[in-house]
């Protein structure tokens, strides 16, 4: 299951009309080489970021800018995962 690619064509093209996005890779990252994908919504409400180790952790963050809080923050470990984590993320996007 490569959930990088389940983002791609799954949650990024929703999140795309409603988010900007920048893309960087860092290498030797605390799990491994990582690829992060930070965004923020076009009204600048919420920002966050995805992250993608090579190692198989994920960890997923989201701040509401007008309240000043972090409101998602999980870390998935190599045994937590599974093409629904994005789920509960999406209810945070899209409510």
């Amino acid at each position: 299951m490569d959930l990088i690619q389940i983002f791609h064509s799954i949650i990024y093209p929703k999140m795309k009309k409603s988010f900007d996005f920048k893309e960087s890779y860092y290498t030797r990252g605390q799990f491994g080489d990582l690829k992060r994908f930070e965004f923020s919504s076009k009204d600048s409400r919420l920002i966050g970021m995805l992250d993608f180790w090579s190692d198989n952790w994920i960890e997923i963050d989201l701040i509401d800018v007008l309240l000043g809080e972090e409101i998602y923050h999980r870390l998935f470990s190599p045994d937590e995962l599974s093409e629904n984590l994005f789920l509960e993320f999406e209810g945070f996007i899209y409510e």
